[in-house]
């Protein structure tokens, strides 16, 4: 069976707002043309002709893929298209009914308009809740009505009438109550193993992926082997597709100045456009019908037209807004929002109104869950999204039963934890919502970066560790573990590793004596306030605190002749000065606290290995700054967001790991100031700054390595 090309190929069918013209497949809403791919139009016309009734799945196929073999999910993605150009959500369809196993029917009110402008006929299709068996007492009281009514019997018409009611109340209520199964995991797979960096996914149609990193994005196909393959738009970055436009939203990062600005670029090629002035943080999406476009900038959420004139603010937050997800019916939006507050970060899902613009909590950020990068499961009231908190990370399913008759609690279902080994992140629903498509990012590793072969190489066996240092007879290796925050040694191979330190102990920061014998830690003990400095005795003894008083100091660095160790002080809240933080300086001889001239502001200091210099950082700007020991003097390095510094064994150079938002490795000569560029980040997900330098002196890096996995689901 397929479409008779002289069958009603002339009609006019009016629903609502949208008219759907057979002869050229052509849909419009209140004038305005609605973008549809040729095959959505072809299923949109079969229901619209069947005249309200069920057209099953088998016909379907036949009808719109006559001699050719498609499977199901292809009619599922392309019946999820038409909804989408018609705003019509699944869990409650206005137009579009499914009839679960079977098919589907169009249930809208629907005219049919002859050539000439006459109405040929009107039909109003009726509710799918009267194809259910709960509806079959209605029928029969509607039959024994009717008969009472010729019996003259207009009491009892009366009773049964009131009782055809009562059931379909009941009906209604039954459907209305009734919840689809929650979902849950048949298995988890691994889909690549190609050690391309991924930050974030999208679907770019039903056979498509498109995995982003900073700076690039990869393609894989899903109906086949998923060979990477480069984007074809390299210059943009993508940030979401419409499928009834064939348009992207996209931003070009190379663009200087204009890099937050956002484009429309045609999936088939043809010139983008800028989108008015629009500039986004970071996202941008498509409502369902692609007559609206929302995205972030600062702490707002915009929409506008596709052509960028007509722009308002939807919300503001006292946090940035990150991922934005459309409701199911284009009137509300969902938002997660990133709170940052002294040291801590989270992140609370909204749902904002765009008739009211007000922003209901759905999952607030003092709650337990810190959510972020979700999205709806299609044709469900589902909503995926990763969790990062002190509740088990990994995915996790929301469904709002707040709406409708019956007001329940909301559900929270754990669909994949996260492991020490994998991380699941960022998950996205198939097309079908048969799967969930996530970023699983594996065990950390340490690695080492080889100029000669521009990669990343393994190193000590690729172990998850930071603060990698060798001692000063370059026979052991001291470092910290990434996983808990334990002080580890080994030989300068790796091998015969020991730990140090408890679980109980948090240690973040460590600098070996010259002599080799003893190691200054920075660490937390157990039910300690604050983060000190502690001596540890590789001979043996306990951790002894170098100062008694319970204040929070930095990272140690130890005086050339083993006699002094500076630190500076850290501020109750990043980056904000209470004005009293400098560079102090322990005498381990006369055990007295001096401070370093000068030094007021800064933090994070590094005794030089010839003991002519201190290097620090400024805590406004994370500015380098270096003091001349003869001369008691400060000079400004031209660098400035440096997270982490580390000396060459030769005192030459300033290694500077970057903050997030630089992402370049340098170093900086210290006699002229100059800076050399060690390695380019941008591509690479880096677990934890400040990995330490390797034996022959060349900096380590401890990388997350990321790979797509697929979640596949089942309802039972």
């Amino acid at each position: 069976m397929s479409i008779d090309p002289t069958e009603d190929q002339n009609g006019i069918y009016q629903f609502d707002a949208f008219q759907f013209r057979a002869h050229d497949r052509s849909l419009t809403r209140d004038g305005l043309v609605v973008r549809l791919t040729p095959t959505a139009a072809n299923l949109l016309f079969v229901l619209l002709r069947s005249n309200g009734r069920l057209v099953t799945k088998q016909e379907l196929i036949e009808t719109v893929w006559p001699s050719t073999f498609v499977e199901e999910g292809s009619l599922t993605f392309h019946m999820h298209l038409v909804r989408q150009a018609l705003g019509d959500p699944a869990a409650d369809p206005k137009y579009i009914a499914t009839v679960p196993k079977r098919g589907y029917r169009f249930i809208g009110s629907l005219t049919r308009i002859s050539p000439d402008g006459k109405a040929a006929h009107s039909q109003s299709v009726e509710s799918p809740v009267e194809t259910t068996a709960t509806s079959l007492p209605i029928a029969q009281a509607a039959a024994a009505a009717g008969n009472a009514n010729r019996r003259g019997g207009r009491g009892l018409w009366i009773g049964f009438a009131a009782g055809a009611v009562i059931a379909s109340v009941v009906a209604v209520l039954a459907v209305e109550r009734r919840d689809p199964p929650p979902l849950r995991v048949a298995r988890i797979t691994q889909m690549t193993d190609d050690g391309i960096p991924k930050a974030s996914l999208m679907m770019l149609d039903a056979n498509r992926l498109l995995a982003t990193s900073r700076t690039s994005q990869t393609e894989y196909r899903l109906d086949g082997p998923p060979t990477p393959r480069p984007s074809a738009t390299p210059q943009y970055l993508i940030r979401d597709v419409s499928l009834v436009r064939r348009e992207a939203l996209a931003m070009r990062p190379s663009d200087p100045g204009a890099e937050r600005g956002l484009w429309v670029v045609p999936m088939d090629g043809a010139t983008p456009r800028r989108l008015g002035m629009a500039e986004s943080s970071g996202n941008a999406v498509w409502s369902h019908d692609a007559r609206w476009i929302a995205y972030g900038y600062g702490n707002s959420v915009y929409i506008t037209d596709p052509d960028g004139g007509r722009l308002r603010v939807v919300s503001t937050f006292t946090g940035q807004p990150s991922t934005i997800r459309w409701a199911a019916d284009d009137r509300s939006l969902r938002v997660d929002v990133y709170f940052q507050s002294d040291r801590t970060a989270t992140q609370a899902l909204y749902d904002v109104a765009l008739d009211t613009r007000e922003a209901t909590p759905v999952l607030p950020p003092e709650g337990k869950f810190s959510a972020c990068c979700g999205s709806w499961i299609p044709g469900s009231d589902d909503y995926v999204f990763d969790v990062a908190s002190d509740q088990p990370a990994g995915i996790w399913a929301f469904r709002d039963r707040s709406r409708g008759l019956w007001k329940r609690p909301p559900e929270l279902s754990l669909l994949a934890r996260s492991t020490p080994e994998i991380e699941y992140d960022y998950p996205l629903p198939s097309a079908d919502g048969s799967r969930v498509f996530v970023i699983g990012t594996l065990k950390p590793q340490l690695s080492v970066f080889d100029e000669d072969r521009r990669q990343f190489l393994p190193y000590l066996g690729g172990i998850d560790a930071f603060a990698v240092q060798y001692s000063p007879h370059r026979d052991v290796v001291a470092y910290i573990r990434n996983a808990d925050h334990t002080l580890w040694r080994a030989r300068a191979d790796g091998s015969q590793p020991e730990q140090l330190t408890s679980r109980q102990w948090d240690v973040d920061a460590l600098d070996w004596n010259p002599d080799g014998r003893r190691l200054a830690i920075r660490a937390k003990p157990p039910r300690a306030l604050h983060t000190k400095i502690y001596l540890l005795s590789l001979e043996g003894g306990p951790l002894e605190p170098l100062d008694p008083r319970d204040v929070e100091q930095g990272s140690p660095t130890w005086s050339p002749d083993g006699t002094k160790i500076a630190f500076g002080d850290v501020p109750e809240t990043y980056e904000r000065l209470s004005g009293s933080e400098q560079i102090h300086i322990y005498d381990l001889v006369t055990h007295r606290l001096g401070d370093v001239p000068g030094s007021r502001g800064l933090w994070s200091s590094r005794w030089s290995p010839d003991g002519r210099y201190l290097a620090a950082t400024r805590i406004v700007d994370q500015a380098v700054m270096l003091y001349t020991v003869a001369t008691a003097t400060w000079r400004e390095l031209p660098l400035t967001r440096v997270d982490n510094l580390l000396w060459s064994r030769d005192s030459r150079f300033v290694y500077c790991d970057p903050e997030s938002r630089s992402h370049i490795t340098s170093r900086i000569r210290v006699p002229d100031g100059g800076i050399e560029t060690v390695v380019d980040l941008n591509d690479q997900s880096i677990a934890h700054t400040g990995a330490g330098l390797s034996l022959d002196g060349r900096p380590l890096f401890l990388r997350n390595r990321t790979e797509i996995f697929t979640i596949e689901l089942e309802r039972r």
